[in-house]
């Protein structure tokens, strides 16, 4: 695990959302609280320091924080926001090499209680930055793979495969 100052840990989160959405103000990303675990599966991980979480909200990568409510069958988790939008969850962030880092970020549509119910969708992308200090720009990035019996109540067992295909540049 890298260890970074929370100032530079914000600019590669933030780099990251900007690779992965178009980042504007109709969209509302709010921050689950947990970083992805190491292991196998969703479940669990780290608890993301409130220091780091208050630094994403006051840099605007995030609007607010949300703890996963499952929705219905089939249907997008709920969070208590006014608006729909994502809920994005960070790997810790890796050092590759003395330039560089790697990060993942899960995405996961949610619904509102009063919104109109929208259907599950949910990504993970792997980046690779370079740079230093506060300045970081992602020069790699890849789609992450989990394997369906590795999600959440799925009876598969621990095995999770992950492949990272690159994306053109």
């Amino acid at each position: 695990m890298a260890q970074l100052p929370v100032a530079a840990r914000v600019v590669i989160y933030d780099a990251a959302v900007r690779e992965a959405f178009d980042v504007g103000p109709g969209l509302s990303l709010m921050l689950a609280m947990n970083f992805l675990p190491r292991t196998t599966g969703l479940e669990g991980g780290p608890a993301v320091q409130a220091s780091l979480a208050d630094a994403l909200r006051s840099r605007g990568v995030v609007k607010g924080t949300c703890k996963r409510i499952e929705g219905d069958a089939g249907g997008a988790p709920v969070c208590d926001a006014p608006e729909p939008g994502y809920i994005v969850r960070f790997s810790e962030i890796f050092r590759v090499s003395a330039d560089s880092v790697q990060v993942h970020l899960a995405a996961e549509r949610y619904n509102t209680p009063t919104s109109a119910p929208l259907e599950l969708l949910r990504f993970e992308k792997a980046y690779q930055l370079v740079g230093t200090g506060t300045t970081w720009r992602v020069a790699r990035a890849g789609r992450v793979t989990l394997r369906a019996d590795a999600l959440p109540g799925s009876t598969g067992g621990r095995a999770t495969e992950y492949s990272v295909e690159e994306s053109p540049r």
